[in-house]
């Protein structure tokens, strides 16, 4: 995603406090175990450092309590004010259950049973204010040139209720307040737009925007704490383990990609893991390992048994900076000898993802040995319009453009897609003997709904984004508001930007996520698709972190794609015109041929 360096900010002052906290506790299933029930647990509260998107923020109190003395517990309304600062979430205590209340929504705690429950959990989890606009908890990347308009949701409201004390988690009460695992809470806020939060036993790291994700974007030394840590304490690594079959079981989004999917969905992440055998087995051994080489290799081999092409990637360690990874190396790689079936599972489970890497420096290659170097291709009638990704974008140049200030330049940022792609467009259709305008998405790995949802705007006047909340199943239409012609306003000029263009896409077996996205909306309001089927991709991301502070890349819950009717756009795009790419993969490029295909078409 966007990126940009931040600052890194100091420890501050650290003040303990011994207290007692009166909780309710049952016992667990599954394996986890929790308190007996009424127990009194002592508690440590620590002050620590934030860096809330580089700047220093306000320091926040966590608690340990005395049974679990190396695992993070935050207040509710602690960890929203530090999230949205702007904001107080209110608590209401009864006995047992708290009554949480933010601004855009509710939920329910018992601390007595460990459940959450919430009627409207997407506005009760929103952070969406921190963009400055009044926005529900939508994909929505502040590009300027685009903004939301509306959303329905069928049915309107769905009940989410989370039961911890099927992972052996408590959560914990006083008399003003309820108290989470800070990751836990922190699992349940994530967003689309990566907004997310990390401890890493010594401070607190947030990023606010899409722009600072992961955490070491933020501060370049946060995971660089956890990653040289040879291991962690025993009972935070027995709750880190706790916390990740959460989050599969709940928050991990169904791509039916998988084929375990479904027995996960069924049983969770650790009865799957038991389910299959020795390779199961010891994957969940190193998972729960207090050894974090064991961890890493744990989570590398896990990626086997949940990748879904790409959006979930646990391979942590791509996440190491630079000047850590050669020593994290050296000890996963000894790991590794000692656990050969894990690493088969390791190097089988990051196939995918690394294919499509590796395909699409492959179709660049191609591209330019045919065609040359450039982004704009004429040949007769016919124009190939490269776009080579949804991320490239001048975000805070647009961002300042529609608030008063100088509109983007390809001189000073040639690789922006939405400018480039608006150049070649209107050349396009200025030239008299072009007809024909084709989108080669080839080698598109995905990006930015913002610069989809102009395109089609642009090409079709169509502004909707049809997407499946997988754990509500509510069916979301969301419609937003583009500047058809970039001049910086929202205006009755844009109604007047006309496309005479006969449309086309060119796609393969990379192009994935945004990319894909694309070719089943333009097939879906007309356009040709040429190439292969497409590599798939509905769900959006969101980056995680776990309680010692790595972070990991899953499929969100929150935006599985779909066509109008309801239909998943995750397992690909059938082309119209099949191409063979493995024995002629110069075919995706010769404009003379993809000009007849496109003549042919729309003559029909």
């Amino acid at each position: 995603m966007k990126k940009k360096n931040l600052l890194v900010i100091l420890l501050a002052a650290i003040a303990l406090t011994a207290c007692v906290d009166s909780v309710e506790n049952s016992n667990g299933s599954d394996g986890f175990d929790t308190h007996d029930a009424g127990s009194k647990i002592a508690f440590t509260e620590k002050t620590v450092p934030v860096n809330r998107g580089g700047k220093e923020a306000t320091p926040v109190k966590l608690r340990f309590y005395e049974d679990q003395p190396n695992v993070a517990y935050i207040s509710a309304s602690n960890f929203h004010h530090m999230m949205l600062p702007q904001q107080q979430l209110t608590v209401n205590r009864t006995g047992d259950s708290y009554e949480l209340n933010s601004h855009d929504g509710q939920a329910v705690v018992n601390i007595s049973n460990d459940t959450f429950t919430s009627d409207d959990f997407e506005a009760f989890t929103n952070m969406q204010s921190l963009t400055g606009q009044n926005l529900p908890n939508i994909e929505y990347d502040e590009s300027g040139f685009v903004r939301f308009k509306s959303i329905k949701k069928t049915p309107e409201t769905a009940r989410v209720t989370f039961d911890f004390q099927k992972y052996g988690i408590d959560l914990r009460g006083d008399q003003t307040d309820v108290y989470f695992p800070f990751t836990l809470l922190n699992n349940l806020y994530t967003d689309i737009s990566l907004r997310t939060a990390g401890f890493n036993g010594e401070r607190i790291v947030i990023s606010v925007d899409a722009e600072e994700s992961p955490l070491q974007l933020v501060d370049s030394t946060f995971t660089i704490t956890s990653f040289l840590r040879e291991s962690i304490p025993a009972d935070l690594a027995k709750y880190r383990y706790k916390d990740l079959c959460f989050v599969m079981d709940k928050i991990l989004g169904h791509t039916k990609r998988s084929p375990y999917e479904s027995q996960r969905i069924a049983i969770g992440l650790d009865k799957m893991l038991e389910s299959q055998g020795e390779e199961g087995l010891t994957v969940k051994k190193l998972l729960q390992s207090t050894n974090t080489a064991e961890f890493v290799l744990g989570m590398q081999a896990l990626q086997y048994y949940l990748d879904d092409g790409g959006h979930t990637w646990l391979n942590i360690s791509r996440y190491c900076p630079k000047s850590a990874l050669p020593s994290v190396n050296q000890r996963v790689e000894k790991v590794r000898s000692a656990y050969p079936v894990a690493a088969r599972l390791a190097d089988e489970g990051s196939k995918t993802p690394l294919g499509k890497q590796s395909l699409e420096k492959q179709m660049n290659t191609v591209r330019e040995q045919v065609l040359g170097k450039g982004r704009y291709f004429k040949k007769g009638n016919t124009v190939l319009c490269v776009v080579y990704t949804f991320e490239e974008l001048d975000w805070n140049g647009w961002k300042n453009y529609y608030s008063g200030g100088p509109k983007p330049t390809l001189e000073k940022t040639p690789n922006d897609e939405i400018l480039n792609f608006y150049k070649a467009w209107q050349q396009a259709s200025a030239d008299p003997e072009v007809e024909n305008f084709i989108i080669d998405c080839s080698s598109n790995m995905g990006g930015s709904l913002d610069i989809l949802t102009a395109f089609t705007s642009i090409l079709y006047n169509d502004t909707y984004c049809h997407y499946i909340n997988t754990m509500t199943n509510q069916a979301c239409v969301c419609d937003y508001d583009v500047d058809r012609n970039l001049d910086g306003k929202y205006d009755d000029k844009d109604k007047e930007v006309t496309n005479r263009l006969n449309v086309g896409l060119l796609c393969s077996a990379c192009t994935w996520s945004c990319g894909n996205l694309c070719t089943a909306r333009l097939k879906e309001l007309g356009a040709l698709i040429i190439g292969e089927t497409s590599g798939g991709g509905s769900c959006a991301i969101t980056h995680m972190a776990t309680p010692d502070g790595l972070n990991y890349r899953i499929s969100t819950f929150r935006n599985h794609a779909t066509y109008n009717g309801g239909q998943s756009v995750d397992p690909g795009i059938e082309p119209h015109k099949k191409l063979d790419r493995v024995n002629h993969p110069e075919s995706f490029y010769d404009l003379e041929a993809l000009g007849k295909m496109m003549d042919e078409y729309y003559k029909k």
